[in-house]
């Protein structure tokens, strides 16, 4: 995983006339929260939250944990060029407003970074990457009441292991776009769009509209890691009141590596004793990056209207006070995993055969007694592999509070079943609750903190089974239980010498599980073109939690960023 590094920043418009368009400078604190302009799509409140790390994600059993590796996606400059083009005299019917001129923006950036390991101490593991990226942002308003964007990316990821083999990835996926209307106190959006609904900055249970792409690094940027969907948003401002609607029509999964990236799947279904086939050595190893998330999902959403997903949102203002409450209808973000552990041995040896082109050595005792227990359960109809997309339901209601100089902020949401896995790596759905309070504080542009306190509550825990990851293993309990998982998070930025010098670091961990990952970075800006990072990202915790499953992938980033 690669979170820092060069970054080249074209910026620009058709030469015709350009305009400068600078924004940003001090803000006074209160103002900072201020989400109540109606049609304002709602995004993290400090930018360096937005080009800081999704680590929560991380910690929550419905998003599975860490992921292949990927430089850190930095917003696009707050500086952009605007082109507001001369209207031509044409034989088509006259503007409804004659003095309105079209108005487009666009800005361009190509970046680079490069992340080393800090140990070489594990078999494989990658200590070595190499990114590269791009992006166009591009916003026209083309009349009073519409306006277009559009955001394509491109990323594209080399590692390295330890014994000097390579693996490289190119993410170049369906781009953020879509066209607004907005007519009085009705504003609707269609295309492929990003949500960011809840309160919370970085923990944030209530976003959950869309699906995440789990093959970039931890270490990346939340705005990153969302898929873009395509769907339809409407928003109707009613003053105090804000209701908002989004419909996708369609499904759309999340991505994930199964194997064959430090971060991927792989290490925590190893601590629980279960096995992953070896695709690699079948498929190749860019195929199985490719479609290995998907091959083993047998019953996938087909793309029906009915098989979409819905969600609800309302919003009151209350003078400092704004009170909302979310409803989601639509499907968990990781595929429902089940694989019987004789086919899984049987499976395995056929495909290690495959790979290293050798007869299937039938006399092995192991993989004899798990073909015979297999043909009785084949006689028996016993279903081999579960692959699913379960529905889920999630109802939310979250809070912020401006008392100046600082933000109060609340979120939780009530899940009415949650895929989670029993340490016998077995899936159980389950209800859960996420909840989180926290406090900001703003001082300028100088000092940003952000302090949140989470918890996990997994209900109806059966007395039978320990889950994976969440709890110490060892056998079940005398009784049903509920399963706390409480940890805390904290973004902190500091600048100095006129915002020339900056300090920026994310902490965030489990109080149970002691897991703990933390992920500071000094920037100068030795000019207004030139600028030097050093960074890194630290992961521990537990032989049998998430922290020990992915402690190898500790990494110190030195970058540099040249901003024309």
């Amino acid at each position: 995983m690669v979170v820092g590094g060069a970054a080249l920043v074209w910026q620009g418009a058709p030469s015709e006339g350009i305009l400068l368009v600078c924004r940003g400078g001090a803000t006074p604190p209160g103002e900072m929260h201020r989400r109540r302009q109606p049609f304002k799509t709602p995004v993290s409140r400090y930018p360096f939250l937005r080009r800081s790390w999704s680590f929560i994600i991380l910690f929550l059993p419905r998003a599975a944990l860490a992921t292949g590796g990927l430089f850190s996606e930095e917003p696009l400059p707050d500086t952009v060029k605007t082109s507001t083009p001369a209207i031509e005299a044409a034989p088509s019917a006259p503007l409804e407003d004659p003095s309105f001129a079209p108005r487009i923006t666009w800005a361009v950036r190509l970046g680079a970074s490069v992340a080393v390991d800090t140990s070489f101490d594990r078999r494989g593991e990658q200590i070595f990457e190499l990114g590269l990226s791009g992006a166009l942002e591009l916003h026209a308003d083309l009349t009073d009441d519409i306006s277009a964007h559009v955001l394509p990316r491109f990323a594209q990821v080399t590692a390295v292991d330890r014994e000097g083999g390579d693996r490289a990835a190119l993410y170049m996926d369906v781009p953020e776009a879509y066209l607004t209307l907005s007519r009085g106190i009705l504003r609707l959006r269609a295309g492929t769009l990003v949500h960011a609904w809840g309160s919370a900055n970085i923990f944030t249970p209530s976003d959950i509209l869309n699906p995440v792409d789990l093959r970039r690094s931890i270490a990346m940027s939340r705005d990153g890691s969302r898929i873009p969907v395509l769907g339809v948003e409407a928003t109707l401002a009613l003053s105090p009141l804000v209701l908002r609607a989004v419909v996708q029509p369609f499904f759309t999964s999340s991505r994930f590596y199964l194997a064959g990236w430090d971060s991927g799947f792989a290490p925590l279904v190893l601590q629980q004793g279960a096995m992953l086939p070896d695709l690699d050595g079948v498929l190749g190893r860019a195929t199985a990056d490719r479609v290995g998330d998907e091959l083993l999902v047998i019953d996938r959403p087909n793309e029906r209207p009915d098989h979409l997903t819905l969600g609800l949102r309302a919003t009151v203002s209350l003078g400092d006070l704004d009170l909302s409450t979310t409803f989601v209808w639509g499907y968990e973000p990781l595929p429902r995993l089940a694989i019987d552990p004789d086919f899984s041995v049987v499976g395995g040896a056929v495909l290690d055969a495959v790979a290293q082109k050798r007869p299937i050595d039938l006399f092995d005792p192991t993989i004899g007694a798990a073909l015979g227990r297999l043909q009785d359960k084949l006689g028996k109809q016993v279903p081999l592999i579960e692959g699913s997309y379960p529905r889920r339901t999630v109802f939310g209601i979250d809070a912020s509070w401006a008392l100046d100089p600082v933000i109060l902020i609340a979120d939780a949401t009530y899940t009415l079943s949650r895929t989670h896995y029993t340490q016998s790596f077995a899936p159980i759905g389950l209800p859960a609750i996420d909840a989180v309070v926290g406090v900001e504080y703003v001082d300028g542009e100088t000092f940003q903190a952000v302090l949140e306190l989470f918890s996990l509550v997994t209900l109806n825990v059966p007395a039978s089974v320990r889950l994976a990851i969440l709890e110490p293993r060892g056998t079940g309990l005398a009784a049903e239980r509920t399963v706390f998982t409480p940890g805390a998070a904290a973004a902190v930025r500091y600048t100095i010498l006129e915002g020339e010098l900056s300090f920026e670091a994310l902490l965030a961990g489990s109080f149970t599980r002691n897991d703990l990952v933390f992920a500071p970075q000094i920037k100068w800006r030795a000019s207004d073109a030139h600028s030097f990072r050093l960074g890194g990202v630290l992961i521990e915790g537990k032989p049998d939690g998430y922290g020990g499953a992915y402690t190898q992938n500790d990494q110190l980033i030195v970058g540099y960023e040249w901003t024309p």
